[in-house]
């Protein structure tokens, strides 16, 4: 994957009607589409047991977008041909792109018995673990068809795919660079890695990534994207650098012109300009002629946000989450951004926290059984809370330790027999606040002391213990710092 392929953004309609942006990566720009299809459609017309042409309409029709046509001309392929091991893995790649999950498992598995090739198998494997959720499944097969043949960039690609969106970056970025030893030139890794330094902080690595992704791809959509969003985080906005940033801005638009995350530039441009209300405007006329892209909602919560519009921006993130409400990122800003407004849940003592003192630890409890405390580790002070009610939020306020104000201390909850979750927080003397959140289904005080011992930072984590999922994030509001658990 070098860069000389081409990137392209399809929009296609989920069957609820959400609407959904990929981008696709090909081994040519797509040129002259509906005659192809003309020509194509006729010949198959004329000559409709044939497989070939049929594959060459298929993958026509992917690349347009038109997902529904491509599925039907793969399994029509497929069944022509049934031995073509590479059109069930579009076909099942497809599927999981649609979020049709137990289709592309089912695709996927019948690739299986095709090859005998080891690192094949573990690759499709890994496969089947993503559509199935089983991100620690899917890492171990795909390291195993690494291993097996490490000089396979394909492998190496997807499991940095799948640690990345473990917000792993360590891990994505340990991947990406086995692909960028193999090909240093190789696009795709060069821009995963850029992001994963940048989640790390490493920015002048991150940086220098990136002036080699705009060597390689200066047109690239997904380049000139991670340029925008740099020099606008930068404020070069006015004189030449302005008219750079604009120039790009529009750049992009023209590339692609239904994506969220282009008005989302433009927005922002404005904004750092000083004109807020055309910036706000710019995703407000989006999110009108595209009301079932959640991008657009997210994108307008977080502009409203960053405003001071903070009623309408919590009403903004509430509707991308409705349109996608397993999207980590809309999650996330939900929980930023709502805390600051009225909190939908009832508190447990039937009173509003009014964030008046220095600290504040809060659990809202969405599993609809009760939280029971059965353990906890208490470095310094004591953890404020006790067993959480169905379907409540329960909060403490508190000071921490006299002179320092700081505290370290961390709970093991059961939700239910064999079913735990583990909630860290930390503010020490010396050092900065963390948060903390582990899924160890087991009872006791160990569990709480082992995840205290894991929290080293501040960043919003997640944990997946089927059926029970967690969030936890640290907010600040009216002078408190509030540690934020939500369980559901």
């Amino acid at each position: 994957m070098s860069g000389n392929l081409a990137t392209y953004l399809v929009q296609f309609p989920q069957p609820s009607g959400v609407e959904m942006n990929v981008h696709l990566v090909l081994d040519e720009k797509p040129t002259r589409q509906d005659q192809k299809l003309k020509t194509l459609s006729k010949y198959i017309q004329k000559y409709p047991q044939g497989w070939k042409k049929r594959l060459e309409l298929a993958d026509l029709l992917y690349t347009m977008g038109s997902w529904e046509q491509a599925i039907a001309e793969y399994r029509q392929v497929i069944e022509r041909s049934p031995q073509l091991l590479n059109v069930r893995l579009q076909l099942g790649k497809i599927l999981q792109m649609m979020k049709r999950e137990a289709e592309a498992i089912e695709v996927y598995g019948s690739a299986l018995p095709l090859s005998s090739n080891r690192a094949t198998q573990h690759h499709i494997g890994g496969l089947i673990a993503v559509c199935k959720g089983d991100t620690q499944k899917a890492i171990i097969a795909f390291d195993s068809a690494a291993d097996l043949e490490p000089d396979k960039i394909v492998h190496c690609l997807a499991l940095g795919q799948v640690q990345k969106g473990r917000e792993n970056p360590i891990g994505a970025l340990r991947a990406f660079s086995r692909v960028l030893s193999l090909n240093s030139d190789d696009i795709v890794a060069l821009i995963h890695s850029y992001d994963a330094l940048m989640a790390m902080g490493d920015f002048q690595e991150a940086r220098q990534k990136l002036s080699r992704a705009i060597a390689l791809a200066p047109d690239d959509f997904r380049v000139l994207q991670r340029q925008l969003d740099q020099r606008c985080g930068m404020r070069l906005v006015s004189g030449e650098e302005g008219k750079q940033t604009k120039k790009l801005i529009g750049s992009v638009l023209r590339q692609t012109p239904h994506a969220a995350e282009a008005y989302k530039s433009l927005a922002y441009y404005h904004l750092y300009r000083g004109d807020w209300a055309q910036g706000v405007g710019v995703l407000a006329e989006f999110t009108e002629e595209h009301p079932n892209n959640p991008s657009g909602w997210y994108y307008y919560g977080q502009c409203l946000f960053h405003t001071g519009e903070n009623q309408a921006a919590g009403e903004m993130m509430l509707k991308a989450y409705s349109l996608y409400p397993d999207d980590c990122e809309i999650y996330r800003a939900l929980c930023k951004i709502l805390p600051i407004e009225p909190h939908p849940l009832r508190f447990s003592d039937e009173e509003s926290i009014r964030f008046d003192r220095k600290y504040t630890v809060l659990v809202a409890n969405k599993t609809g059984k009760t939280l029971q405390r059965v353990g906890a580790y208490n470095d310094s002070s004591n953890w404020p809370l006790g067993d959480i009610d169905p379907n409540t939020a329960a909060g403490q306020q508190f000071d921490g330790i006299p002179i320092t104000n700081s505290f370290s201390f961390a709970s093991n909850y059961r939700i239910e027999p064999g079913k735990n979750v583990q909630l860290a927080a930390t503010f020490p003397t010396i050092g900065r606040r963390k948060i903390g959140l582990g899924g160890i289904n087991q009872d006791g005080s160990t569990p709480a002391k082992q995840v205290w011992d894991n929290t080293n930072d501040a960043n919003d984590k997640a944990v997946n213990n089927p059926p029970v999922e967690g969030r936890a994030s640290i907010q600040q509001k009216d002078g408190s710092i509030i540690w934020y658990y939500e369980v559901k």
